[in-house]
């Protein structure tokens, strides 16, 4: 099982500049905790102090699987082998 985490730029600096990291979980949530686990420096845009998942919205980082935007109550579904997530830093404003 490999799904791959495609990293955005501004969030390298977390990961020791890896564009790309590859985690071996089967839910979103755990790709993400497995992410933290092997860069827990990225835990602070992710998670809050007790290690729950932020959303407001999740701390304005857009989870994408394979294209498509996640809603957080999806965020224990299932991811399968090959998949792809993307984390995109929301802008928001007027």
């Amino acid at each position: 099982m490999s799904v791959k985490i495609n990293i955005p730029s501004y969030f390298q600096y977390f990961t020791s500049n890896n564009n790309v990291v590859e985690v071996a979980e089967n839910s979103i949530i755990g790709c993400l905790r497995e992410l933290v686990e092997k860069y827990p420096g990225i835990k602070k845009v992710l998670f809050d102090t007790e290690g729950e998942l932020l959303y407001e919205p999740l701390n304005h980082v857009l989870v994408i699987i394979n294209g498509v935007a996640i809603h957080p109550d999806e965020f224990t579904g299932e991811v399968n082998d090959g998949d792809e997530m993307d984390l995109t830093y929301m802008v928001l404003g007027g």
